[in-house]
């Protein structure tokens, strides 16, 4: 079999049977963002230059260091990363449930220090001072984990394929592409993208961005079907493949 009808024929065998058993799945109100690798956090210089030029109103995520005080943990003069030449910060958690101080008091304990990673708004430098707002925390950094070299990440932008959403930073696989068939009179249309995050990832993105879909999940593969077509996610060794199939036409 072609290696198009083969993509074809997976991306629609969407058995009755999964439907009776209710396998399509309750969607979950996650913001399904897709993160791409940036610069090192150090030297802290070429980091806030990357930070101007690339964050804008998309999110970054940083590993911030707390330091403690007499007073608990400070949100002033916040570390990313742990390096002499790395970028102090000031730090609104206001959009937080649980501030950020809060958490590291409850997982660092008595620690001077406490590090997570966070996803935030970049302010660049006001009033002297650099400034964040941090929208989400990710997780906690153990210490050991700090001495490892750390990058930053930015939140995708995001591109239109056939009508559908996708990643900018997956590639396209053209060898798996193109125009196929399964029946006579029924031409489907595939594109092919591969990309490093990992499926749990892409699911996310997609189940935010196409919030009207029908979402069926098998062991190593989800589907999104929308009148439009049908949005394909397969498990890679690392990464994943996504297939947008539209038609028939």
């Amino acid at each position: 079999m072609h290696p198009a009808n083969a993509l074809l024929a997976a991306a629609l065998a969407i058995p009755a049977i999964a439907y009776a058993a209710g396998a399509v799945e309750k969607k979950r109100d996650e913001a399904g963002r897709v993160f791409v690798r940036g610069p090192s956090v150090t030297p802290g210089g070429a980091l806030v230059e990357w930070l101007e030029r690339e964050a804008g109103e998309r999110l970054v995520r940083l590993p911030l260091v707390l330091k403690k005080g007499v007073a608990g943990y400070s949100l002033r003069d916040v570390r990313i990363g742990t390096a002499a030449d790395t970028v102090e910060v000031d730090v609104s958690d206001s959009a937080l449930g649980i501030g950020l101080a809060d958490r590291a008091a409850a997982h660092c304990k008595d620690r001077p220090g406490c590090a997570f990673w966070v996803e935030a708004r970049w302010r660049g430098r006001q009033e002297s001072r650099f400034r964040i707002d941090v929208m989400r925390v990710s997780a906690p950094i153990e210490p050991a984990a700090l001495s490892a070299p750390l990058h930053a990440e930015v939140e995708d932008r995001i591109v239109s394929d056939q009508g559908f959403p996708v990643p900018a930073s997956a590639r396209k696989n053209s060898a798996l592409g193109g125009a196929t068939s399964v029946a006579p009179g029924k031409n489907y249309t595939l594109t092919v993208y591969d990309i490093d995050a990992g499926i749990e990832t892409l699911t996310a993105f997609y189940e935010s961005h196409l919030r009207g879909a029908k979402r069926v999940s098998e062991s190593q593969e989800v589907r999104f079907t929308t009148q439009g077509g049908t949005v394909r996610l397969a498990r890679l060794d690392k990464g994943t493949r996504i297939t947008l199939v539209v038609g028939p036409r």
